[in-house]
């Protein structure tokens, strides 16, 4: 060690260049191989936060997924029984329109009242309001005897299955289509 030592003082031109090397590794090694070392680990920290947000978006549009599969199903079981609700409401307004018996009239009335106590939930707020309206224009058109009166009724009577039909995005009815349905009853 003390040769070392010794050489190092009769040469400073060794000396010297020992401090320049150790100089130049320093000033230009050090702070770059820290500085590079320093990104690393700051993508290293960023990929992890990155890849946790990617995780965390893929578990939220899985429950969003399932959210509408599910909804899709069970908007698609309470249309199926909705069309039914629909098609039964139109069931009693063709039953109640042919009816020319007025203690008939009343026993139909009287059961598709309960029916729509059940039901009309089911049914959008038009054909709700125009089903409890089909009562007494249907008393009322049985009871008069003027024609101007009892066509006034019926167009207001042609409301509830146009409405049904507009609920379920069917073409609508028209008094003479019913007649032909009527005759073929």
């Amino acid at each position: 060690m003390s040769d070392i030592y010794n050489l190092l003082l009769m040469h400073p031109f060794i000396l010297l260049l020992i401090g320049f090397i150790f100089g130049l590794i320093t000033k230009n090694f050090l702070p770059a191989y820290a500085s590079e070392k320093g990104k690393n680990l700051a993508q290293i920290e960023d990929i992890g936060h990155i890849t946790s947000i990617i995780e965390q978006i893929k578990h939220d549009n899985s429950i969003i997924i399932e959210n509408t599969k599910h909804y899709r199903h069970l908007s698609t079981s309470i249309m199926d029984v909705r069309i039914k609700i629909y098609q039964e409401a139109f069931y009693w307004w063709a039953k109640i329109m042919r009816a020319n018996d007025e203690g008939e009239i009343n026993d139909l009335l009287s059961d598709s009242s309960d029916w729509w106590n059940k039901k009309c939930l089911y049914l959008d707020s038009t054909v709700r309001d125009e089903f409890l309206k089909m009562s007494t224009l249907r008393r009322s058109l049985h009871q008069t005897s003027d024609v101007s009166e009892k066509s006034e009724i019926l167009n207001k009577l042609y409301v509830l299955p146009n409405a049904i039909f507009e609920a379920i995005n069917l073409p609508p009815i028209t008094p003479e289509a019913f007649e032909k349905m009527k005759a073929n009853k």
